[in-house]
This record gives C-alpha cells, sequence and structure tokens, in this order.
C-alpha cells in the first residue's frame, strides 16, 4: 500500500490490540466449525445429515449468545417452536433479499404460505 497506511480509509476498520483481535479470531475459528459440524441422525426412516449446533435468536440476545445442540431443541416443544419461528424469519429475509428474482416466484408464495400457517 503506497502512503501512510495508517491513512487508508479501511485501516481504522480493523483491530489492532493483538489481544483483543486474537480473541476475535477464535471465536470466529469456533463459529466456523459450530457450522460444518454435522451428524447423521433417524428421519422419517432415512439418516439425514443435520448440524450439530444451532443458534436460537433468543440466545444471541443474551450475553455471550451460545449454541444448543439441535437434538436438544428438537425434543422440547418450545425450542423446537423457536426453531421453527427462527427458521421463518430467515426465509422473509431470504425472500426480500432476492425479491426481484422472478424465477423464484413460486417459492416466495410458497413461503409467504407456510408462514401463515405458523403465525
Amino acid at each position: 500500500m503506497p502512503g501512510n497506511p495508517k491513512k487508508h480509509p479501511l485501516h481504522k476498520r480493523f483491530e489492532w490490540n493483538n489481544t483483543k483481535a486474537a480473541h476475535e479470531y477464535r471465536l470466529a475459528q469456533a463459529r466456523q466449525m459450530i457450522r460444518v459440524l454435522v451428524e447423521y441422525i433417524p428421519i422419517d426412516n432415512e439418516s439425514k445429515e443435520v448440524r450439530v449446533f444451532v443458534s436460537l435468536k433468543s440466545d444471541r440476545t443474551q450475553e455471550g449468545g451460545g449454541y444448543r445442540t439441535t437434538t436438544q431443541v428438537m425434543s422440547a416443544a418450545t425450542t423446537r417452536k423457536q426453531l421453527l419461528q427462527d427458521a421463518l424469519d430467515e426465509m422473509r429475509y431470504f425472500e426480500q433479499k432476492y425479491a426481484y428474482l422472478t424465477e423464484l416466484a413460486k417459492l416466495w408464495a410458497a413461503s409467504r404460505q407456510l408462514r401463515a400457517l405458523y403465525r
């Protein structure tokens, strides 16, 4: 980078405290591992690939956030309902993000119909 790197517009967006940066990097590594870790569990007489951990929206609003095992969440009616609501919210966001893709119009209609069932 020519000139003074500290004057570059992106410079202030980096964490320059190495202790804080290392901690944040480890958290990012943990999140990445949690996102890709899967197990195979029986669903409808088939072995299906399922993420081992999920993060409910309600967990992310608390100090420190957190993850729960998918089997734990799915085995309790209240947390299963929360996971379903989180999934429906993500579907809404996905639709808003890509609403201009008319090729997905049937998907958007099905998504709205499904969300209406669980209001």
